[in-house]
Parts: C-alpha cells; sequence; structure tokens
C-alpha cells in the first residue's frame, strides 16, 4: 500500500534509498487515502536482525506539505510582480539570459519591447490609486492575451512593462 501510495515522479529514488541500507532523511510526495497529495519527510533508519538477511526499517513520517507550501509560494512572490502576478524584473531577465544560451546553440532571433504608460501619473494622482491599479492589472492581461506560449510579459515596476518574445519569427512581422 505505501509503495503504491508514493508520487510516480518520486517512486524510483525513494524505492533506491530503500534497498541501499543507509540512515538518512527523504522528502517525496505521498496520496493519502482520500487521494489528497502530501508532501512527507521520512527520516529512517536500517535494522539488521540477527538471523535476517533483509534489514527492515525503524523511522518516522512527518507531513512537510505547509513548508513545502511556503517555500513555493516565496519563490513565486520572488519572481512575481504582486499586483499584476506578471514575472518581475528578476524573472524577466533570467528568462532573457535563458533566450540567448538557446540563440548560441540554435540560431534565432529574440525580441524584447520596452511598454511605458503615458500619462500614468496623471490616472493615479487625479484619480484614487485603485483606479491606476486596475489600469495596470487590465494592461497585464491584455499583454498576456497578446504573447504566445513560451513568451514572457512582464512588469519592471509602475507604469513600465516589457515583452520577451523568444525566437521570433521574421516571416510572421
Amino acid at each position: 500500500i505505501w509503495v503504491r501510495s508514493i508520487h510516480p515522479d518520486d517512486r524510483e529514488r525513494v524505492l533506491r534509498e530503500e534497498d541501499e541500507p543507509t540512515s538518512g532523511t527523504i522528502d517525496y510526495r505521498l496520496y493519502t487515502r482520500s487521494g489528497e497529495l502530501r508532501w512527507i519527510r521520512d527520516d529512517a533508519s536500517p535494522v539488521q536482525p540477527r538471523g535476517r538477511t533483509r534489514p527492515y526499517w525503524v523511522g518516522t513520517l512527518n507531513d512537510v506539505t505547509h513548508a513545502y507550501q511556503v517555500e513555493e509560494e516565496l519563490r513565486y512572490q520572488a519572481h512575481h510582480d504582486p499586483l499584476t502576478g506578471l514575472p518581475n524584473r528578476s524573472l524577466l531577465l533570467d528568462r532573457l539570459g535563458n533566450a540567448l544560451d538557446r540563440g548560441r546553440r540554435k540560431p534565432s532571433e529574440v525580441g524584447v519591447m520596452f511598454i511605458d504608460l503615458d500619462d500614468f501619473k496623471t490616472v493615479n494622482d487625479e484619480m484614487v490609486h485603485a483606479s491606476g491599479d486596475a489600469l495596470l492589472v487590465a494592461v497585464a492581461e491584455r499583454l498576456r492575451g497578446a504573447i504566445r506560449p513560451g513568451d514572457t510579459a512582464a512588469r519592471l515596476g509602475g507604469d513600465e512593462f516589457a515583452l520577451l518574445i523568444d525566437e521570433v519569427d521574421r516571416e510572421s512581422l
């Protein structure tokens, strides 16, 4: 039952650990009886009883799902704009670097467009800031809808956005 409960992507790694009788801790995903996926920290040590050829394991299983969720949320927050949910400058630069690396291996062109909203300060100053925020969210949604999968729309800050168009097809320009 335990083996079938292990997430298929983790199963081989976990079973390999079980076959190597050393003490240790391993994290993996496990399905509960209700089908919910949880992160488990398995801290176990092998015990080799006299007269047996195969050891058995003694240890604890702890649910560490919350810690993984917090870590994932922090990773997301570090790379995305909190208002629009778009990638931020940091993630844009990382993706640009990756696109340029791919372009060196397999020649292709990369496009970068910078977008600045004219007179955004007027909207923010003369109307309530919520209106400015709503405008930024609407622009972000339009940009998301205008790019292909694999391209990146990012908010650089304030009223500045950028589009990273990977593998530009000159024929479609």
